[in-house]
């Protein structure tokens, strides 16, 4: 193996570790004092609006995915996806490092699609065969 050959194979493998985990962990976030940390979380959250499924990151890493019910100055309260309905809890913005919109499974897209060309499908042959197949 040439010097060169070498370099490239090191090289792609650090971009193949590099991708697989932003792809793992997601992309980083810049680290800011808390009180710039909270404004932001708030105004993600009065962007989505209340009603709309979340994903929401806290500064230790856990997640919680829910509903997001209501935003304050200081708190969000959301309502998680394995209760049922009622209130939701009260999480303190200055624990948030970041929330998001949560996103339609891969599996949900691609049953989507199935259906989708299915009926397409369907609707092509039916068409065709409406006044001559039989």
């Amino acid at each position: 193996m040439t010097r060169r050959t070498f370099v490239a194979f090191v090289l792609l493998v650090a971009l193949a570790v590099n991708t697989a985990c932003a792809t793992r962990y997601g992309p980083r976030r810049p680290v800011l004092e808390p009180a710039r940390q909270a404004e932001i979380v708030r105004k993600q959250a009065e962007a989505l609006g209340p009603g709309t499924r979340v994903v929401v990151t806290f500064a230790d890493g856990n997640m919680l995915h829910g509903i997001l019910q209501d935003v304050s100055a200081q708190s969000l309260a959301i309502r998680s996806d394995t209760r049922a309905a009622g209130p939701g809890q009260a999480f303190q913005l200055r624990d948030i490092a970041w929330i998001e919109k949560q996103r339609m499974a891969n599996w949900k897209k691609t049953l989507l699609w199935v259906g989708i060309g299915i009926g397409a499908l369907l609707g092509g042959i039916t068409a065709v065969c409406w006044e001559g197949c039989a």
